[in-house]
């Protein structure tokens, strides 16, 4: 379904050898190593067999090196932690020579994990690296998501939309979508790059008006925020819902979104609203997680606590958003 092959200025990157449809699990992995802290991916990598450390090393990272003295005092002070927990400064031996640890080697390795990791849900303040997962490259409106399976004891990577042939896949290193362009290079600092994807590419006229919804987004959540009633909540809700679905903002975070949105509509008497905004929360959540997916099963046992009949009628698939309007409208 994809290979991995040359991605310009970000390194390697996994592009679709076929048309890939929404909801395909595209990987499924288990990380090769976890750490609570970037400061650990050095001496974790260190540890991992030749095949794995292999890998590892195959991942492109961003400027180690950042023209940082700092850096380049805390490479020495982890290379002199290395050296003094290894029996006789001797790390062992590879293709019939010592390794010791060295500086240039931490910065390298320190940079492949900064470009490279992932949260896990399972415990947030742990990070992992994964031998395939980590190529995929970031988009702030990606078309994969990888989410945890605790069911599956792995990493999971799904499409979000059709992917056609000779795509790249790609997937948002952010926790949250509806940032506007300088926040989410902000954000992205940690990870050594600058975005350069479609949506800030602000010298298009689809980046810039994206801009101008996401910065509406803002106004939407400081409103929600203040709000006071179900009732305006439920309205700036359904606006914040049209505009991730007007800027092709698909996931968990907008599943949820839709979750939540039904509970309002539903505590309203808005039956008929909660039944629709219900259905595309549950349909977003299974096209990014799986039905095998515990966040589903939980969303799934949320909705079916609403007691709102039967999903399954009408037309609405997961891409087809032509009743969006009439639903964000209801007030």
């Amino acid at each position: 379904m994809f290979i991995a092959r040359p991605a310009g200025a970000k390194g390697i990157g996994l592009f679709a050898t076929q048309l890939i449809p929404a909801g395909t699990r595209l990987l499924a992995e288990k990380p090769l190593f976890t750490v609570a802290s970037e400061s650990e991916a050095y001496a974790a990598s260190r540890r991992l067999g030749s095949h794995d450390r292999k890998t590892f090393l195959g991942l492109v990272g961003g400027d180690a090196r950042e023209r940082s003295k700092r850096l380049w005092v805390e490479a020495g002070w982890h290379t002199v932690k290395e050296v003094v927990r290894d029996v006789a400064n001797v790390i062992g031996k590879r293709n019939g020579a010592i390794t010791w640890p060295r500086a240039p080697s931490y910065l390298n390795a320190r940079s492949i994990f900064l470009s490279n990791n992932f949260a896990l849900s399972t415990s947030p303040s742990m990070r992992a690296i994964f031998p395939n997962i980590s190529r995929l490259n970031h988009a702030c409106v990606p078309n994969t998501e990888a989410n945890w399976n605790a069911n599956l004891d792995h990493f999971t990577v799904h499409t979000l939309s059709p992917v056609p042939e000779g795509e790249e896949l790609t997937l948002s290193y952010l926790e949250s979508h509806g940032a506007v362009t300088a926040d989410r290079q902000e954000a992205l600092r940690g990870f050594m790059f600058e975005c350069g994807c479609a949506a800030c590419a602000m010298g298009t006229p689809a980046a810039r008006r994206g801009e101008l919804s996401r910065a509406d987004l803002q106004i939407k959540v400081r409103e929600f925020a203040q709000s006071d009633g179900s009732k305006g909540e439920l309205s700036i809700m359904q606006s914040m819902l049209r505009m991730y679905e007007q800027e092709g903002i698909r996931g968990r975070e907008l599943a949820t979104m839709y979750i939540a949105t039904a509970k309002m509509a539903h505590s309203t008497g808005a039956l008929e609203d909660a039944r629709a905004l219900a259905k595309r929360g549950l349909q977003l959540e299974e096209t990014c997680c799986g039905s095998d997916s515990p966040f589903f099963a939980k969303s799934l046992a949320d909705v079916e606590k609403l007691q709102l009949g039967d999903l399954d009628g009408g037309t609405a698939s997961v891409f087809d958003t032509t009743d969006l309007p009439q639903v964000a409208a209801a007030a």
